[in-house]
Formats: C-alpha cells, sequence, structure tokens
C-alpha cells in the first residue's frame, strides 16, 4: 500500500513536471512569436520609409540664382522638386522672380538651368499662398515625383521632408520626419513637425508613399511650427503659373483637378507606435545613459554620459563612460540613483570632441561595443536618442556620415589682420577678448604662433584654425622695436543670435558643432546638454551619440566606427 501511494505520488509529480515544462515552452514560443512580430513590424515600416526616400530623393533639387551671361550667382540657396518629364520644378513664390534664370543641382551631381515663371504672392497678404514654379531649360531625362492632394491629408499622417538647409551647406539633400499637425491653418498653409530652416524654403514634403503634398514655406520659433503650401494650390493654378506673371491676386484661370481618394485609402504605417515599443525596450536596459556634472573655469557643467562595456580585439573587457569634451571639465561626478560618484578622465579627443571617463567600479548596465564590428549608419534610419528615465526622442537619419569642416569652432583670438598686410599688421583688437586681455594693440605685428612664424596676413588665419577653444597658444608679436610673447588661452567664438526664428529655438545650438571628421545627422529634439545620449536604430542597433545640436533642424551623431578608433588609442587596451 505505502509503495503504491509513493509511486503514485512520483507519476504526480512527474506529470506536473511534464505539464510545467509544456506551459513553459507555451508561453516562450509566444514571447518568441511576439518578438518575432515586432521585429517584422520593424523591419516592414523601415522598409516601407526606404521605398518613399526612393522615390522622392533624386527629384529633390537645390537652387540658387544665376546669371548666364556673367556666369555668377546672384541668390542666397533654396530648394525645389521636379514634378513632370517636361521638367517642371515647384517652389515658394519668395524665392523666385519670374523671368529670371536659376541654376539647379541634382542630388547625383548633375547641374542645369531653369528659367521661372510664374509665382502667385497676394498684395493684400504677403506671403500667402507663396506657390512659384520654374521650368528647366536644359534637355531631360530628368528624375521627377508624383503629385499627391493636400485636401486628403488627415491631422498626424506621417510625412517626409527632403531639401537643402542653408546652414550646413550640403551638396546632398537632409531628409527630416514628421507628422501633419493641421491640415490648414487659418491662413490656409499646412503645419507639420518636419523641421525647417532658411535654405529649405520650396522644397518638398512628401508623404509615406513618396507623394509630394505640400512646399516648404516659412517656420516660427518652436520646431513644430512648420508652414507648407499645400500641394493642392498648384494643382488649381497649374497652368497660370507657367506663365511669366508675378500675381498680386489670384490667378482668374483655374484648373479642374480631382482629387483621387483610393490612392489614399491605404493604412499609414505607424512609425511612432513601434518607436515607443523599441524605446521601453531600450529604457529596460539599466543605465545606459546618466547625468554627468563637472566644473569649467570654476563654473559648474552639466552634460550626459554613456556607459559603454568595450569588448576589445584582444578579447578584454573594460567598462568606459563617453561624454562630450567641450563640455565636460574638471572633477567630472557622475549622477546615479541619488548616488556621486567620482570620475577619473582617461583621455580626451580634441578633433572629435570625445572625453573618456572612468569610475572606480564597474557600473551595472550599459550598452556594448565590440571592435570587431561596425554599426553602418543608414540614409532614412529611423533613430531613437535615449534619455535618462525612459525619455527619448525619435529622429530620421538626414545623411550618411561626413566630414563637417571647421567654421563657428575655429578658436577665437579677438584680434583682426590687415588684408594682404606683410608682416600681419593688427587693425582691430575687440575689448575683453583673449588679445585685448594678453596687451596686444592695433599697430602691433603677429609674428610668430607656436613655433610657426607668421610672415603675412594669409598665415595667421590658417595657423589659428588648427586650435581649438581651451588650448592655449603661445604668441609673439612686434610693437615698434621691442617684441612681446605670452602664452593666451583661446576661447569660442562669441554667438550672435539673429532676430530670425531660426536662432530662438529652445535650448539653442551647442558652442562646438563642427569640425568632425566625421558625423551623421539626425533631427531629434535635443538640448546643449543632452550632447553625448546614445542613438540606437529602431531595430536597437547602438550606432553612436549625439555628438552637438547643429541648427533648428538638425543635431549631429558621431558614428560608432569613430567611437571604437577612440577606443583602440587608449594605451591600457592596446
Amino acid at each position: 500500500m505505502i509503495i503504491n501511494k509513493i509511486k503514485l505520488k512520483v507519476d504526480v509529480c512527474v506529470k506536473l513536471n511534464r505539464l510545467l515544462s509544456l506551459v513553459s515552452l507555451i508561453l516562450l514560443a509566444c514571447c518568441l512569436t511576439n518578438v518575432s512580430a515586432q521585429q517584422k513590424e520593424t523591419a516592414k515600416a523601415q522598409t516601407f520609409l526606404d521605398m518613399a526616400i526612393q522615390k522622392a530623393y533624386a527629384a529633390s533639387v537645390r537652387i540658387w540664382g544665376f546669371d548666364v551671361e556673367k556666369n555668377e550667382r546672384t541668390s542666397a540657396q533654396f530648394s525645389g522638386v521636379v514634378v513632370n518629364e517636361k521638367g517642371i520644378i515647384l517652389t515658394a513664390a519668395h524665392t523666385i522672380s519670374p523671368g529670371r534664370t536659376y541654376k539647379i543641382f541634382f542630388p547625383d551631381g548633375r547641374a542645369a538651368i531653369a528659367k521661372a515663371l510664374g509665382r502667385i504672392d497676394l498684395a493684400a497678404t504677403p506671403g500667402i499662398p507663396d506657390a512659384g514654379m520654374l521650368q528647366l531649360l536644359d534637355k531631360g531625362p530628368f528624375p521627377f515625383v508624383e503629385m499627391g492632394f493636400s485636401s486628403l491629408l488627415k491631422t498626424n499622417d506621417p510625412c517626409i521632408s527632403i531639401s537643402y538647409p542653408e546652414k550646413i551647406n550640403l551638396t546632398l539633400p537632409t531628409l527630416r520626419y514628421g507628422n501633419i499637425a493641421e491640415v490648414k491653418n487659418e491662413y490656409g498653409f499646412i503645419r507639420s513637425t518636419c523641421k525647417m530652416e532658411p535654405g529649405d524654403s520650396g522644397g518638398a514634403l512628401f508623404d509615406q508613399y513618396g507623394r509630394l503634398i505640400g512646399i516648404h514655406s516659412a517656420i516660427d520659433v518652436k520646431e513644430d511650427q512648420n508652414f507648407e503650401i499645400p500641394i493642392d494650390i498648384y494643382h488649381k493654378y497649374w497652368t497660370a503659373l507657367q506663365e511669366v506673371i508675378n500675381y498680386s491676386k489670384y490667378p482668374i484661370k483655374e484648373d479642374n483637378y480631382s482629387p483621387n481618394k483610393a490612392i489614399f485609402a491605404d493604412k499609414a504605417i505607424t512609425i511612432d507606435a513601434i518607436v515607443a515599443k523599441n524605446a521601453i525596450k531600450l529604457a529596460k536596459v539599466k543605465n545606459t545613459v546618466l547625468a554627468l556634472t563637472s566644473k569649467i573655469d570654476g563654473l559648474d557643467s552639466e552634460a550626459m554620459g554613456t556607459i559603454i562595456n568595450y569588448f576589445s580585439l584582444e578579447k578584454t573587457t573594460e567598462q568606459f563612460i563617453l561624454s562630450k569634451n567641450s563640455i565636460v571639465g574638471d572633477l567630472p561626478i557622475l549622477n546615479i540613483e541619488g548616488l556621486k560618484i567620482r570620475l577619473h578622465i582617461v583621455k580626451r579627443d580634441l578633433q572629435n570632441d570625445l572625453i573618456l571617463l572612468k569610475a572606480d567600479k564597474n557600473i551595472k548596465g550599459g550598452v556594448n561595443i565590440d571592435a570587431s564590428k561596425n554599426m553602418e549608419v543608414k540614409l532614412g534610419g529611423i533613430v531613437v536618442a535615449l534619455l535618462p528615465d525612459g525619455k527619448y526622442q525619435r529622429g530620421i537619419i538626414g545623411n550618411e556620415p561626413l566630414a563637417l569642416e571647421k567654421n563657428s569652432s575655429i578658436p577665437y583670438l579677438g584680434a583682426s589682420i590687415l588684408f594682404k598686410s606683410s608682416p600681419a599688421a593688427v587693425t582691430v583688437v575687440k575689448p575683453g577678448s583673449p588679445a585685448a586681455l594678453a596687451g596686444i594693440q592695433t599697430g602691433d605685428f603677429i609674428m610668430n604662433i607656436n613655433g610657426v612664424n607668421i610672415k603675412q596676413a594669409n598665415e595667421f588665419a590658417p595657423e589659428l584654425a588648427k586650435y581649438w577653444a581651451g588650448e592655449e597658444v603661445t604668441i609673439e608679436w612686434l610693437r615698434a622695436d621691442q617684441k612681446y610673447t605670452k602664452s593666451i588661452k583661446l576661447v569660442n567664438k562669441p554667438f550672435v543670435a539673429s532676430k530670425h526664428p531660426v536662432d530662438k529655438f529652445a535650448g539653442g545650438g551647442s558652442e562646438r558643432r563642427d569640425g568632425f571628421k566625421q558625423v551623421f545627422t539626425f533631427d531629434a529634439i535635443l538640448l546643449p546638454k543632452q550632447s553625448a545620449v546614445p542613438v540606437f536604430s529602431l531595430n536597437g542597433q547602438f550606432l553612436g551619440i549625439n555628438i552637438a545640436r547643429y541648427s533648428r533642424a538638425i543635431s549631429l551623431g558621431i558614428p560608432y566606427g569613430i567611437i571604437v578608433d577612440f577606443l583602440k588609442e587608449i594605451p591600457s587596451l592596446k
């Protein structure tokens, strides 16, 4: 009897274990199915977006005024889009003058000449509706896009901007991604969240299928205040706009057009929902990005730091905190769950504006970087910039990795040199500048910078441009027959904001925002102090870190490969 009872209990336990194993397998299968379904959903969304970009990209053109007789440029840069095989280009009225000629640049490197046709800019309400048209004069064939219908848009529909912001001044267009915030505002414009800047005027706004739905016109201060000319305006006045006329009233001639609702019947791909799901997964990795504080010239400086676990080619593993060099000074401290952890500075990289820090003990979490791998940054890829506390900003890769030459990051001495002077004569010394504080005066001659002789005026700026703000250089100058030598700390150029809304966005741009060996652009809204937050692809791959807020519409990222190269330079890891 006892034996039978024991046997019965054993049988029950075996059956229960089998049942539990079966339940576990079912749950695992469900989890794997959910993961697989989410991966497929993510891949489908990205593929769908890639197809739209491929359809629209080649016909999105860069434009400026051009005098064909004098062979010279006559206006600022703006944007446009080719819409048919005959070479008709749509743009904004405020960028063109009917009858004048313009130079057109295609993304594939081709250039052509176009003539401005009609423009509609109402005298009673200047800037409305801001519709303009050009005609290519060169022989095709030319790439062109499909025109959609703005009247069929709905609030929150996805949209894509492909145009040429002038500040970054690239030969290829920059992508931005957003949504329709208002189908038609009080002035008759579409309002979108695709961020614009000067240079984007006249550029194209596409729907998620790559169909043209609007033309960029204007902006206001906030990043979600971007105003587009509805494409239906061009449908309505298509014939009138082909006349070389400056319309101060709406043209009498109107074309009949009928929006094809069938082409808008497909369900939108909800990328924002997919981004949110993936961001939640990324945020579950503990301590990926944390806040830093440090001291720069005695003042508190805030930054972010991405914790990285580096797997070297030698199969060693070491943990670091990666941040933006120019905003991390002395005595860096990591803030984690109410604790303040003192960090040690391992290395600074002035060229890429990176700093590598280390804590005494490893911190649980972070992102993994494998020296044997490289993560490709692809044009049009949706990205997630992860912030502390599980917050994030969505973006799109606007340009693949490129070199960004030194411009605003050329250090400031505060002394101007007389053009073509030999030796280099100082004509202006700005009060309070490093030059003034060092004692350099108007009429002095700059003779030497860090051991390099300066014989004439055109040698001064290139030599100074080799350095970075914060570095000290030894400058020798001559006054009468007396030589002076002093070590001078260079600083950032003073930023003078314009009154244009483009310079009034919250937080402003980063002080150090160019002079990089390689960066990619993306359109996430990030503050300068949020530099060094990690950037992930839509499927969760670590692509690099945000290194600067370049402008209203553009943030910059340092790609994975540059970070690996920096880590390989660490002596302890060689």
